[in-house]
C-alpha cells in the first residue's frame, strides 16, 4: 500500500485478485459479511471467497456458520408432519356431511358456482347450482337442499373457504348445534376426494 508500511498479499490464481487475510482478521471478515443477511454456509463461502483468501477458508466458514445462533434459530432442520388423526366412520346415515364449493365455472343458466354435499356414511351426493359464492347463498342452499330434506347432521366437514368460515355460516351451525370441522385443501383431498368434482 502506498504511504504505508503494511504489506498486502493477494491470491492471483482466480479471475479476480483476492486479498490474503491474516489469522486475527478472519473472524472479523466473516462476521461483517455473514451478519448482513445470514445467507447460509454455501452462500457465505461464495461471498467471502470472491474477495478474500486464507488457508482452510472453507472449513473455518463452515464451522462459524454452524455455530451462528441466528442461523440456527431460523434454519428448518426437519419438516415435521402431523400424524394422521383418527377419522372414525359415522354410525348413522346423514349424521356427517362434507361440503365443498366448486367454481367459478362457465356460466350456465345464470349459475357460476356449485355446492357439493356428500353424506359420509352412504356417500350420497348432492350438487346445487349457485349464482354466487357469498356465505349467505351457501348457507341458504345448504339449509333448503340438505337440512330440509335429510335433517340436521351432527357434523359438517368443509375446507377453509371464506364462505364456511364466515359469521353467517358459523351462526347457522351454532344455532343448529352442529360441529364444524375445517380442514386444509390437502387434508380435504385425503378425507373426501368425492366432493371435489
Amino acid at each position: 500500500m502506498p504511504d504505508s508500511e503494511i504489506s498486502l498479499y493477494c491470491n492471483v490464481n482466480s479471475e479476480s485478485n483476492r486479498f490474503y487475510v491474516p489469522g486475527e482478521l478472519r473472524r472479523k471478515i466473516f462476521d461483517n459479511l455473514h451478519n448482513i443477511s445470514h445467507p447460509g454456509i454455501r452462500a457465505t463461502k461464495a461471498l467471502i471467497a470472491s474477495r478474500y483468501y486464507w488457508p482452510n477458508q472453507n472449513k473455518d466458514i463452515t464451522n462459524w456458520c454452524r455455530a451462528c445462533i441466528p442461523c440456527q434459530k431460523s434454519k428448518v432442520h426437519q419438516y415435521t408432519k402431523a400424524p394422521v388423526s383418527q377419522f372414525l366412520p359415522p354410525d348413522a346415515r346423514f349424521s356427517h356431511v362434507h361440503l365443498d364449493l366448486i367454481g367459478p365455472l362457465p356460466i350456465s343458466g345464470g349459475f357460476r358456482y356449485c355446492l357439493t354435499m356428500v353424506d359420509r356414511f352412504t356417500r350420497w351426493p348432492e350438487a346445487v347450482p349457485l349464482l354466487d359464492a357469498k356465505a349467505e347463498t351457501v348457507a341458504i342452499a345448504f339449509m333448503f337442499n340438505w337440512i330440509s330434506r335429510f335433517g340436521l347432521p351432527q357434523k359438517v366437514t368443509c375446507d377453509q373457504g371464506g364462505q364456511f368460515e364466515s359469521g353467517l355460516f358459523q351462526m347457522l351451525l351454532v344455532s343448529s348445534a352442529l360441529e364444524l370441522l375445517l380442514f386444509t385443501q390437502v387434508r380435504m383431498e385425503w378425507l373426501n376426494g368425492c366432493t371435489d368434482l
